[in-house]
């Protein structure tokens, strides 16, 4: 290949493979590789960086008179052992390193970035450290530990315990000679620090444990709306680790390809430009989300009727269609197609109101006094009884009067 140096490359043959393996690679070995043999590797190091001029120069690279050697410059290099490969300048426009690291979440002095392991790296040992101890512990609540008081049994016993066993005591021997004893079992305080590095542990990676269904979680999850609001506050911070997708992978890829194009193009197109790239899925997905959001909220306002007459419905749903990464075209009717559709609906309900108000009226129990057996309130008509009657008594006839029972007949002759 170009630029490298064919007698380096038959040195390194000679003098033998110089690889030796790292004490992490036993732990990558899987079963198939396990027998690999690793004495027929040579170790080959890429180099992508800068170095003094003076020592470019030194090493072969061919550089311009205006460039001092106190300057740096871009190179890169192929090392094997002791042995120079190859080395030449960064041959891209502008320089730049064909590397790109997606991190879980940036760390300006380490290229690779944090990630979810290292950040709950704490919380994980003390919660190791305490699910060891409960089970160490409960190895031994679990089980009976023994005091046997020797003196009062039988010598030549069995020490070898199982149901129904039976130990032979001496005579005249008070007291017991065998007592069980348990050890407290500490198991539960254990897992309530568990259980709380747990939680710490949520906040340290911003993954709470109910989004990905971890069952238990009280108060507000009991219902869909507080479940809701739970898991909008927590996606969140994934979409701030979504979107290092954009800034540090797609971003710098999509620029990378840009400029190997206008470099190394050769289509026999004379395309010159200058452009920016710009990776804009995260935010154009997290600015519909907001934009569903509020035409939903302006759709409710605009339910008011002092409101209503002020807004286009119809552009206003198809928008929130659109939002919603509906087509407006398919799901939603015209003007004239929705005035056809209100007015069958319209005569639907009004039917099935109809009919309900019949059966209703139709249906009604017959029950003494009114609704529900419960009677009215006696009209004042008279005296009434308890049955809610109202037939009057009329006057009452005073002495003298006809019909009155103390009326004295003037014929009659006493005697």
């Amino acid at each position: 290949m170009p630029y490298f140096d064919e007698d380096a490359i038959r040195n390194c043959l000679q003098m033998g493979a110089n690889y030796e393996e790292k004490s992490f690679e036993s732990h990558l070995k899987d079963d198939a590789r396990s027998d690999e043999d690793y004495q027929s590797n040579f170790e080959v190091l890429e180099y992508w960086g800068i170095m003094d001029a003076e020592y470019a120069r030194e090493v072969g690279i061919e550089l311009s008179d205006d460039i001092d050697d106190l300057d740096e410059v871009q190179v890169n290099a192929w090392v094997c052992g002791n042995s120079l490969l190859r080395a030449v300048v960064n041959p891209f426009t502008p320089y730049r390193l064909p590397y790109h690291a997606f991190p879980y979440e940036r760390n300006p002095y380490n290229f690779f970035g944090i990630g979810v392991a290292e950040n709950m790296d704490d919380s994980q040992q003390i919660m190791n450290g305490h699910a060891r101890m409960a089970v160490d512990n409960l190895a031994m609540a679990g089980s009976l530990v023994f005091d046997v008081d020797e003196s009062a049994l039988v010598g030549g016993q069995s020490m070898e315990i199982y149901p129904g066993k039976i130990f032979r005591r001496q005579a005249d021997m008070p007291g017991q000679a065998i007592h069980g004893l348990k050890f407290p079992n500490t198991a539960p305080e254990n897992m309530m620090m568990f259980d709380k590095f747990r939680q710490l542990a949520d906040e340290q990676t911003g993954i709470p444990s109910y989004s990905h269904g971890q069952t238990g979680v009280q108060s507000m999850t009991r219902t869909a709306s507080g479940m809701s609001m739970l898991l909008g506050a927590s996606s969140l911070n994934i979409k701030t680790v979504v979107k290092n997708l954009d800034d540090f992978l797609l971003r710098p890829l999509g620029e990378a390809f840009f400029q190997w194009n206008m470099q190394f193009f050769e289509g026999g197109l004379d395309v010159n430009g200058d452009l920016e790239v710009k990776a804009t899925g995260t935010n154009s997905l997290m600015q519909k989300e907001v934009r569903s959001q509020r035409l939903t909220m302006f759709l409710q306002t605009a339910q008011s009727p002092a409101v209503a007459p002020f807004v286009k419905i119809s552009k206003l749903i198809s928008e929130l269609a659109y939002s919603l990464d509906l087509d407006p075209d398919e799901i939603l009717n015209d003007p004239e197609e929705a005035a056809i559709m209100a007015q069958i609906i319209g005569m639907q309900n009004a039917g099935q109101t109809t009919g309900e108000e019949a059966q209703s009226v139709g249906q009604q129990p017959q029950t003494m006094g009114g609704d529900g057996g419960v009677p009215q309130t006696p009209q004042e008509l008279g005296a009434t009884g308890t049955g809610g009657g109202n037939i009057g008594t009329g006057n009452i006839p005073q002495p003298g009067e006809d019909q009155f029972s103390g009326t004295i007949d003037p014929t009659a002759q006493v005697g």
